[in-house]
């Protein structure tokens, strides 16, 4: 079964539905197709939600599910990092640790050969 074969309705409907199919078979006697559709209704009224992530809404605006997520109590990096985000300090400072790898472990420069080569390659950008 895919999504599309799924409906929503609001479970007032559907327990109206229910109800007027069992009136029905007391009214009919015999006919099990009146039965056997309010059963139906009755067990998917009876079953439990399915579990879904807390405020994930399918075809939300990514950024609606990440704030939904975050006020549900989840970590903002993490959340974030799912959508292929991540806070400017936490990329600052994961660049910073590479530069100063590079920096100590670059054979043949010393740093501030480095930072001439970085400052020239990136021109007038600060």
């Amino acid at each position: 079964m895919t999504d599309r074969d799924n409906i929503t309705l609001p479970r007032e409907v559907v327990e109206e539905a229910a109800e007027s199919l069992e009136w029905a078979d007391s009214q009919v006697g015999g006919d099990d197709c009146y039965e056997d559709a309010a059963k139906a209704l009755r067990t998917a009224l009876a079953a439990p939600e399915p579990e879904r992530h807390p405020g994930y809404v399918i075809g939300s605006h990514w950024l609606e599910t990440a704030y939904s997520r975050v006020c549900a109590g989840e970590a903002e990096a993490d959340v974030l990092r799912d959508c292929g985000w991540e806070r400017v300090d936490e990329a600052l400072r994961r660049d910073a640790e590479r530069y100063r790898w590079l920096r100590d472990n670059a054979a043949g420069f010393s740093g501030r050969t480095l930072d001439a080569a970085i400052d020239a390659a990136m021109g007038d950008k600060t």
